[in-house]
């Protein structure tokens, strides 16, 4: 991460004790989060009114003129940035500006006090971020709070993480917790399917119990209007997609962790393939559908290449297409890029030995590579002859994938010939689109 360092110094008189003192500083466009830290000559007494001592208090206010940190002298610290503060501050995007540390001179030494501030700005630098798309709390039928969901992020690594309770509308307020980006969501539940609507407190009014496909619509159109992504999830399996895909939307969840069989995936990719040679820039994300304990956790994972940790760079990223679908979240990235008008390039961070690296266009496969050996992998190759270009990382399915579809398929799809899968996934990426 880039950063701006840099020190102030302020010598506070006498004469200005009980009087609060605006220090003014720049935030230059594109800061993620600001962090200040002061120290002064008798900085450790008690703040009680009497004797003669030093108290200094600390407070923020931004560009605009509004407080953003008010904690007196309990702190020698504040961090803020949009998805994370410290105590006494506020959670805000930083406005580009003149800003000012409000130096609060409760009470001063006759001799004065001369106060150092250590100011640390970070800049945004686009990155990849890890993340769960579609989670269930206590708000519906899972049974983990928003705080728990949170901390069981946190300990698989997550950048971030969508809340998305089926059918209601955000409850409650969420935990801060430093590193990870939590954001608001809802899976709109109905017989004929499910649909999120991602990054909206209330993305709809009235309710969501309706009866026709024009209901929906309507819905949809002021999710839009509100701001939310709209998605349908999971269309193949489970709780199929019943309606029509020919409206206004902008995503495909392609990879759902509680589908039942591998093969339900590639038939998710088929529907979003449909889609995109409609001439449709959708996009595409995974989620792990996380209800319970016995339901995976992010698996999969959906990584961004975002500008910052912010929700709305996050949701930016999505709706751009900058995804890549993950196994797991510590699985090995593998992206795809348009560098110019006519060329595309395929990146594997670390292609595992038997893995299957493969390109496709609106025409299906266009490259193909096994790996012999683990080691990074890339390719730039043509843009011709397609409005889109996407890749997979292929692998021999996972032991208990492989068994239970064994198990299960004959007895639920028996009229569906070769229904076990030689291939499961362990990369999708987003497309890149060409006109």
């Amino acid at each position: 991460m880039s950063t701006l360092n840099f020190k102030i110094e302020y010598f506070v008189s006498k004469d200005a004790e009980k009087t609060y003192i605006k220090i003014p500083f720049t935030v230059p466009y594109g800061a993620e989060s600001v962090e200040i830290s002061y120290s002064y000559e008798g900085q450790n007494v008690r703040p009680e009114p009497f004797g003669e001592k030093n108290v200094i208090d600390l407070g923020l206010v931004d560009n605009l003129g509004n407080d953003i940190s008010a904690t007196g002298s309990a702190h020698r610290s504040l961090f803020v940035s949009e998805t994370h503060s410290s105590c006494g501050a506020k959670k805000t995007a930083l406005a580009e500006g003149v800003w000012h540390i409000l130096l609060g001179a409760y009470m001063v030494k006759k001799s004065g006090v001369t106060v150092s501030y250590n100011v640390k700005i970070n800049l945004k630098v686009p990155r990849w971020l890890r993340g769960d798309t579609h989670l269930h709390s206590t708000n519906s039928d899972g049974n983990s709070t928003y705080l728990q969901l949170a901390k069981k992020a946190k300990r698989r690594n997550l950048d971030y993480i969508i809340f998305t309770d089926h059918n209601n509308t955000f409850s409650g307020s969420l935990p801060d917790i430093k590193g990870l980006t939590m954001i608001k969501g809802v899976e709109f539940t109905h017989f004929k399917g499910h649909f999120n609507f991602l990054g909206a407190e209330k993305p709809y009014s009235g309710t969501y119990a309706i009866n026709s496909f024009e209901e929906f619509e309507e819905k949809c159109e002021e999710a839009k209007k509100n701001g939310a992504l709209r998605v349908i999830n999971h269309p193949v399996s489970p709780c199929p997609w019943e309606w029509t895909t020919d409206f206004d939307y902008d995503g495909i969840e392609v990879w759902n962790g509680s589908a039942v069989f591998i093969k339900d995936t590639f038939d998710n990719l088929k529907i979003w393939d449909s889609e995109l040679k409609k001439g449709k820039n959708l996009f595409a994300v995974g989620g792990s559908d996380y209800h319970r304990f016995s339901f995976p956790f992010a698996m999969p994972t959906t990584a961004v290449f975002a500008d910052s940790r912010a929700e709305s760079d996050i949701l930016s990223a999505i709706k751009s297409g900058k995804t890549s679908i993950l196994f797991k979240p510590n699985t090995p990235l593998a992206y795809i890029e348009k560098i110019s008008e006519t060329e595309i390039k395929v990146t594997c961070e670390r292609l595992k030995r038997g893995r299957t690296l493969v390109i496709l266009s609106e025409n299906g496969e266009m490259f193909k590579h096994k790996a012999k050996r683990t080691a990074s992998f890339s390719i730039t190759l043509p843009a011709e002859n397609s409005r889109y270009f996407r890749a997979e990382v292929r692998r021999k399915p996972p032991f208990k994938l492989a068994l239970l579809d064994y198990l299960i398929s004959g007895k639920t799809r028996p009229n569906e010939k070769n229904y076990f899968c030689k291939e499961s996934h362990e990369v999708i990426t987003g497309a890149v689109f060409f006109k």
